[in-house]
């Protein structure tokens, strides 16, 4: 399957999720695949060379294959941290618990704070 095949299967299916309650297993299924299909978008970065630090821990020289515990990776860019989302589940239970006595400011903060804990 191609990287677009892919991400258009992902898109499709994170707009158009069942309701736990509703059905789920079907919803569980849903995440399964949600995930599954974000760790094949993934994009794993590798090293462009190596630091040397032999000498008194300051860079040495740069070296094209690693010499554990002696090298450091170099890499373009620093490596992307991916972002985690909440389940359907935890939206709902998060709507649920604010809901029975609060406002909807109440269920968007609840959110945010969720995903805070999530991604810290």
């Amino acid at each position: 399957m191609s990287r677009e095949a892919m991400q258009m299967a992902l898109e499709a299916l994170e707009g158009n999720c069942t309701n736990p309650v509703a059905d789920p297993e079907q919803a569980a299924n849903e995440n399964a695949a949600i995930t599954a299909l974000r760790q094949a978008l993934e994009e794993k970065q590798e090293p462009v060379a190596w630091i040397d630090q032999r000498i008194h821990g300051w860079p040495d020289c740069f070296v094209m294959q690693p010499d554990p515990p002696h090298t450091a990776p170099l890499y373009t860019a620093p490596p992307k941290r991916q972002w985690v989302s909440l389940t359907h589940e935890e939206v709902w239970n998060a709507i649920d618990d604010v809901l029975e006595g609060g406002g909807w400011l109440d269920v968007a903060r609840t959110l945010e704070q969720a995903f805070k804990e999530k991604n810290t």
